[in-house]
């Protein structure tokens, strides 16, 4: 099920199997349990058959799903901000902080179990961030847009009765993006390395927001689900990346940019992050559970404030405000020269239906079966067979993306694949 891994997510040809399988464990009376060596499989009394029909070239297909969002009718200069800022922000960060949980994660099964699940949803966005920047350059999407943009200026020219709302919009943008464009980068960095980065702040963070006034149920429950992150958490290399975000921040943006921390770290520690983040563990009760949960409880003998993580956590939300109001008016323009120019592209081009963009409703799509050409002389089929998987396994020798149990080659060589065999004995 994630045979390919990193490598093979969001490209074709990929040789992921299409469904995994997951066996899930009930008590005696098929009712949820704790383990026990008691517990049995679980018999649901219905469950979606799953067609072996299969499909060819042409087959009619309807997909449904819950899209989170997409930004189709963005100008020109919030798409250049989104590739060069935002999407570099993550690429460069997640880069980092994925080789040292990939690096941890291949060394202990304790810690793969830990950061298994953090690693996926991390690697999911940095690679569709790669992904997206590779296909907007390829396909020209930029150059795309300011031949439409040019476009509605010249039909802005042309009619009198829309100069005066229209007129300014796209010089509008274009000030505006400029202005908040260094802020916007650091803003970017900011939250890739820190709100998104050591789990510890994350930690000190959901202390200063907890609820201490909520009703005892809830208290119960927030404390149960803040506790998880320390279930998934493992010191050494939260310390690990805690460093690595340190300096990546620091590397990567003004010196403006820098919290208070920075100047705290060149005096107290003569620069040395390591020597910081080391400090700053050994001293913080919130690195445990037990630490976090006599804050939530309001043990008198500890003071919040003083704790160096909690202390960290306070020191970036103070330059998170900041940001957000260096940047405030640039916005606000932005969001309103961003909303005019797409009423002005409805009104220029009246005859086209404008879909909307995705916003986590569902949505449905339809079409017929079939392979593609991305580049002149390339097709690709709209299938892949074992046949590939085991040439990537050959192509990959030692890259643990394309790891397979020896006993699942074997299987796959055997081709005793019974029902589902397609005409030519494959799969």
């Amino acid at each position: 099920g994630k045979f390919g891994g990193d490598t093979d997510n969001w490209v074709w040809p990929r040789h992921t199997g299409d469904f995994s399988v997951f066996r899930i464990y009930a008590d005696q009376n098929n009712q949820p349990a704790a383990y026990s060596p008691e517990n049995v499989p679980y018999h649901p009394d219905y469950f979606a058959p799953v067609s072996l029909g299969g499909y060819e070239q042409g087959s009619f297909c309807m997909t449904m799903g819950y899209p989170g969002s997409t930004s189709r009718y963005l100008s020109s200069f919030g798409i250049d901000e989104r590739i060069n800022t935002d999407n570099a922000a993550m690429i460069n960060v997640r880069t980092i902080k994925q080789a040292i949980w990939k690096n941890a994660m291949e060394k202990s099964d304790d810690i793969r179990i830990k950061y298994a699940s953090k690693y996926a949803q991390s690697s999911n966005y940095w690679k569709n961030s790669i992904g997206m920047n590779q296909a907007v350059k390829e396909l020209k999407v930029i150059e795309k847009k300011q031949a439409l943009e040019r476009q509605l200026q010249e039909w802005i020219r042309r009619e009198p009765d829309k100069r005066s709302k229209y007129a300014r919009v796209l010089t509008e943008l274009e000030l505006n993006y400029r202005n908040r464009r260094n802020a916007a980068r650091a803003m970017a960095y900011f939250g890739e390395t820190f709100a998104n980065g050591p789990e510890l702040i994350t930690a000190a963070l959901a202390v200063l927001n907890f609820d201490f006034e909520a009703e005892e149920s809830d208290l119960e429950r927030n404390m149960r689900q803040l506790l998880e992150i320390y279930a998934n958490m493992d010191i050494s290399v939260d310390k690990q990346v805690f460093v690595a975000m340190l300096k990546e921040y620091a590397a990567e943006v003004g010196k403006e940019f820098l919290p208070d921390v920075y100047p705290l770290i060149e005096k107290d520690f003569k620069g040395d992050y390591q020597a910081y983040v080391d400090d700053l563990y050994a001293r913080s009760s919130l690195k445990t559970p037990h630490g976090f949960e006599q804050v939530v409880k309001g043990d008198t003998t500890y003071v919040l404030f003083d704790d160096p993580a909690a202390s960290f956590a306070i020191d970036m939300l103070v330059k998170f405000y900041e940001f957000n109001q260096s940047v405030e008016e640039a916005s606000m323009n932005i969001e309103k020269n961003e909303r005019l120019l797409n009423e002005a592209m409805r009104e220029m081009e009246a005859d086209r239906v404008f879909y909307p963009d995705a916003n986590s409703t569902m949505r449905l799509s339809f079409g017929m079966v079939g392979g593609y050409s991305p580049k002149d002389a390339i097709e690709y089929s709209y299938f892949t067979t074992t046949k590939g998987l085991f040439d990537k396994i050959r192509q990959y020798k030692g890259d643990s993306d394309f790891d397979v149990l020896p006993s699942v080659v074997e299987c796959l060589r055997r081709k005793d694949f019974g029902r589902y065999a397609t005409g030519d004995g494959n799969m």
